[in-house]
């Protein structure tokens, strides 16, 4: 769904970057500081900003505030801003979200602004990209510090065909954050409402803190895994109830285990404790008493075979604390979730690299400025090699960039 993502002065990002990304799996590949989990932060703040809760606690309380933001290279002299704008394919979206009436591509645009450490103000727009290079876009949202104009439903709300003009807005709005998380009227801001039904359908994971997962959660009626994972026992007792999904759950977990029984779901007061029965041992063993490993890979099996999983799911290394006998079971989670999901991916597995084609990587870099470069590498580029291309020897040999040396 999302076709391409320009950052601008966010993070590791000091120049215009702009990266073009497939329908199906996108893999981040390059050293640590590179600018991966940078872009995938630039998808969390789409997220949070319009369906989750909200700018101002992303920026100054999660990130601590414009300055960590903001890229730093200029020193002294850096910009007082960042900007992010996201394309999403029209096509796509009608694939994939029921209902889309959007005919043309989609660009939506964030600039933020400095007004001190801890105070910003907002620019953002949303408009349609023309087919045509003669036609204009038509704006459905124009916001610079929470004034501006906003596409409306001209007619009676229950007419399908009626026409959507803009009127100017402000008032009652909250500056600080994203005017598309705040048009909550469906039938009115029908334009804005769709657009939020895509941005909904994004999942973003950046780091599982596996501690608090031992502790049982109270109930969650979430349809997908939250972005830190708590609510894990209740999202398999919901995946249960898919008779293919969780045969292919549990096929996986038979793969790397093959004393695996089952599952074993157990209430404990007005929360629910997860455990794993084995062969041969008496009782289940307890999430408290699973490898950092094994609780890694409930959480991938619960994110890619899950049919709720959402539209576009990105990941921060998902091989994080797997042995390297189970790599070749998350390569094909992806593989299975990517026919229907658009999936964002920084690795530094060889062995998960291995299993895809160059074409999906997206290779991360570091130029002489210490800002961010964005390529691409396909066979083409590789007239030399003789037999199958595996992409992870290809990186570890160093001939496809994306490490230090």
């Amino acid at each position: 769904m999302l076709k391409s993502v320009t950052l601008e002065n966010f993070f590791a990002f000091q120049e215009r970057t702009t990266i073009e990304l497939n329908p199906g799996v996108n893999l981040l590949l390059g050293i640590n500081g590179s600018g991966k989990t940078a872009f995938i932060n630039a998808l969390r703040l789409l997220s949070e900003g319009i369906v989750g809760d909200g700018l101002n606690k992303l920026i100054n309380v999660t990130w601590g505030g414009f300055d960590n933001i903001v890229n730093a290279n200029n020193g002294e002299n850096r910009k007082d801003f960042f900007k992010l704008q996201f394309v999403f394919s029209a096509e796509m979206v009608k694939r994939r979200i029921q209902n889309s009436r959007f005919e043309t591509d989609l660009k939506y645009e964030i600039v933020i602004h400095s007004k001190g450490m801890q105070d910003y103000s907002v620019e953002e727009t949303l408009e349609s990209i023309p087919k045509k290079q003669a036609q204009k876009p038509f704006s459905y949202l124009i916001n610079k510090d929470g004034k501006g104009r906003i596409s409306v439903r001209d007619g009676k709300p229950q007419n399908r065909n009626a026409c959507i003009q803009l009127e100017n807005y402000s008032g009652d709005l909250k500056d600080k954050e994203l005017i598309a998380s705040q048009a909550l009227d469906r039938k009115r801001y029908l334009p804005i409402y769709m657009f939020r039904q895509i941005v909904f359908q994004m999942a973003i994971y950046n780091y599982f803190d596996t501690g608090i997962l031992k502790v049982p959660p109270f109930y969650s009626p979430e349809k997908r895994l939250t972005h830190d994972g708590t609510n894990l026992p209740y999202l398999l007792v919901q995946i249960r109830r898919d008779d293919e999904m969780y045969k292919k759950l549990e096929d996986s977990l038979h793969n790397v285990n093959p004393n695996y029984k089952e599952l074993y779901f157990e209430p404990y007061a007005s929360q629910l404790y997860l455990s794993l029965k084995e062969r041969n041992i008496k009782h289940p063993i307890g999430i408290n008493f699973l490898s950092e490993g094994t609780i890694q890979y409930l959480l991938l099996l619960s994110i890619f075979y899950n049919k709720n999983r959402g539209k576009i799911v990105a990941l921060d290394e998902p091989e994080r604390g797997l042995h390297p006998d189970m790599i070749k079971s998350v390569g094909d989670m992806l593989k299975f979730a990517a026919k229907e999901s658009q999936l964002i991916v920084a690795t530094h597995s060889p062995l998960l690299l291995n299993q895809f084609e160059l074409d999906d990587i997206i290779i991360f870099e570091k130029n002489e400025s210490n800002a961010v470069t964005i390529r691409k590498t396909t066979e083409d580029d590789f007239p030399e090699n003789d037999g199958p291309m595996l992409p992870g020897q290809m990186w570890l040999r160093g001939q496809i960039g994306g490490k230090r040396w």
